[in-house]
């Protein structure tokens, strides 16, 4: 419109006269003079220019007349002109009512907007930003806004103030960039200089300020700053008015607008912290991490919050083998970035509605906390077990949480305009969920042979998906799709698989492997599939890609079993053919073992116990009764003790 590029400067300077608002020891007469002319439309052929739509008028612009308030009109210089050669260009600013963008100025030049409320007015193409409901005297929610500095146009001009009405005059070099501007530099209004600080990078009071003015960036008249006391993490400074989240994606900067509340107003004004580069967030809590770029990029592929990791995924082309070697960035291939959460932690660890538990994130940039913990199954880790933003737990533990109406997933992690879907094909009533698999299950500690069921082998190759997922099984089924029925005998002492069923024989489990199912198994554990069904009974069958055997008269011939299978069903494997083997060995040679060396110790500790100077040998009992008796010739005594023998 050539109202919008109507420059101001040029007009000035081809005009002789231009008429201020007055001050206020001449207001009244100045009023009456310009009195009988108010309202008059312009008569000469040099009249002042206005755009169209617009009547150029004779006399001053009355701005308050206008709906500005007497503040506003006093403060800004935009509003000091009212004339030129005794004319104005009447902008109809009072038919501007809530929403829209309008122009104002003597010669319609300033963009503004007022907002629903009918009190806030932006300008220079600032829109208004609806903050949170804060309830009046009568018990009504009344409806604050506030001015986005940071879509403010030209685009070229970066602007500040509550209404952001104040041209920034200075940009600063500072030690550390900040999310106050696009540039994470520090910026001045009003003639405000930079001040060069040395401690710690600190930057709250950059600017020096100008008499008159006041604030982080000399943006309020001298006494009109509100107090800002919202409490900042990470070395992020307090600030009134609308954060600038432009330095993020779109995603982001909604989801933290929807998380700002009601705490964040102090009177009229909204509060917030400016953080340091590394970290995000009304009061900077989320620590973020730029992915898919260098830190030079002027645009950012992704982002990841609160300690997520960035992770790639590459794709090949629909028609490549997936055994085809590839390289990063190769022809054909397409790099997805995603965020891996697992990685993520949280200032505070711990949350009260998790009884102790670890915070949890989730989402396309780990944005989301755990709000809610769910029960989970015996064996498995309860921090995988979680719902985000109010999410409420589902009936069972592989169900999705339910979710209110803004936000959707299967942890209610996404915006509902930004939801994502998880394109895992879970089996038998899995549900996809995003991120890694769960970091332990009760079936850590079994060897499991996982084959792909005949769905998953009749599909055709699925595309890697833009984000990092998996099937949360429901109970008694496993695998990367659910693909595969579990059932465990006694204590984990054995398991079968695919409807197999736990059968004790001699103290010992075993599988009795279904043949009713639609394809037949068989194994130590029930899980080689078919590969050929023989003729006759649907007992009668080959896996690993054995033969039958040409034996009709028999229920199941056999198999002629390839590649070193062996088994009535080519069922054992090779690898399991010889660990038995090794096994059975090794437990006839420790059995062996065991008894030589029990039986040794029990000698041994016999020959400890008995008294010194018995002997084990045994002797005949007729020698012993010679020994007893013993023949005592008187000759041979002493004559002391020969009385001793009568």
């Amino acid at each position: 419109m050539n109202h919008l590029l109507l420059s101001l400067t040029t007009i000035i300077a081809t005009t002789t006269t231009l008429h201020y608002h007055p001050a206020t020891a001449n207001e009244a007469e100045y009023y009456d003079y310009h009195a009988e002319h108010y309202n008059e439309l312009c008569t000469g052929s040099n009249s002042l220019r206005c755009g169209s739509g617009y009547t150029c008028r004779k006399g001053y612009k009355d701005y308050e007349r206008k709906g500005f308030p007497a503040e506003l009109v006093n403060a800004l210089p935009f509003f000091e002109i009212t004339s030129i050669e005794n004319e104005y260009c009447d902008c109809h600013e009072e038919e501007g009512g809530g929403g829209g963008l309008h122009m104002t100025g003597v010669v319609c030049t300033t963009m503004f907007e007022r907002c629903p409320d009918q009190d806030t007015i932006c300008f220079h193409g600032a829109p208004c930003v609806k903050g949170a409901a804060t309830a009046t005297a009568t018990g009504d929610d009344d409806d604050t806004y506030y001015c986005d500095c940071s879509n403010t146009v030209p685009v070229d001009v970066l602007y500040t103030g509550r209404h952001c009405e104040y041209p920034v005059t200075t940009v600063c070099d500072t030690p550390v960039e900040y999310d106050v501007s696009e540039s994470g530099q520090w910026m001045c209004a009003n003639g405000g200089s930079c001040r060069q600080r040395s401690d710690d990078g600190f930057i709250g009071t950059t600017c020096n300020c100008p008499p008159g003015f006041e604030g982080l960036h000399c943006e309020y008249p001298q006494g009109t700053a509100p107090v800002c006391n919202l409490d900042c993490f990470h070395d992020g400074i307090c600030k009134i008015g609308v954060k600038d989240y432009q330095s993020i994606s779109p995603p982001l900067r909604e989801y933290f607008e929807q998380q700002t509340d009601s705490d964040g107003l102090v009177g009229e004004a909204q509060q917030h912290c400016v953080c340091p580069k590394g970290f995000t967030g009304r009061q900077c809590e989320a620590s973020i991490l730029v992915c898919g770029g260098d830190d030079n990029s002027s645009t950012t592929t992704h982002s990841c919050l609160n300690g997520g990791d960035c992770g790639t995924i590459t794709s090949l082309p629909p028609s490549s083998s997936s055994s085809s070697s590839s390289s990063r960035g190769g022809i054909g291939e397409t790099e997805y970035v995603y965020c891996d959460c697992g990685a993520a932690a949280s200032n505070s660890t711990t949350t009260q509605e998790g009884g102790g538990l670890e915070v949890q994130f989730a989402g396309n940039a780990c944005e989301s906390s755990s709000s809610t913990f769910c029960t989970a199954p015996d064996g498995f880790d309860p921090l995988d077990f979680y719902c985000t933003n109010g999410g409420i737990c589902g009936e069972n533990s592989w169900d999705e949480c339910n979710c209110s109406a803004d936000y959707s997933g299967p942890r209610c992690e996404f915006l509902v305009q930004y939801h994502t879907r998880c394109d895992m094909q879970c089996e038998n009533g899995g549900t996809c969920f995003f991120g890694g698999p769960p970091t332990t299950t009760p079936y850590d500690g079994i060897d499991l042979e996982l084959q792909p069921s005949p769905k998953q082998q009749q599909q055709q190759p699925q595309l890697p998906s833009t984000t990092k997922s998996y099937c949360r099984c429901p109970d008694g089924f496993i695998g990367v799709h659910c693909e595969t029925k579990i059932e465990i005998c006694g204590k984990f002492e054995h398991h079968c698989l695919n409807g197999g069923l736990c059968v004790l024989d001699a103290d010992e489990y075993t599988c009795q492997c279904p043949f009713d199912g639609l394809i037949p198994h068989a194994g130590e554990y029930c899980q080689h599939a078919a590969t050929e069904i023989c003729k006759g009974t649907r007992e009668s069958f080959c896996t690993n890609h054995g033969k039958c055997k040409n034996v009709i008269e028999l229920d199941h011939p056999g198999c002629v079993c390839s590649d070193g299978f062996k088994g009535n069903y080519c069922e054992i494997t090779p690898q399991t053919h010889v660990v038995k083997v090794i096994v059975k060995d090794l437990m006839w040679l420790y059995m062996t073992l065991f008894l030589v060396t029990t039986v040794s110790f029990a000698m041994l500790l016999l020959y400890y116990h008995l008294p010194r100077g018995v002997t084990m040998v045994s002797v005949p009992e007729e020698e012993e009764e010679e020994e007893d008796v013993v023949d005592v010739s008187p000759e041979y005594v002493l004559p002391e003790f020969k009385h001793y023998l009568n």
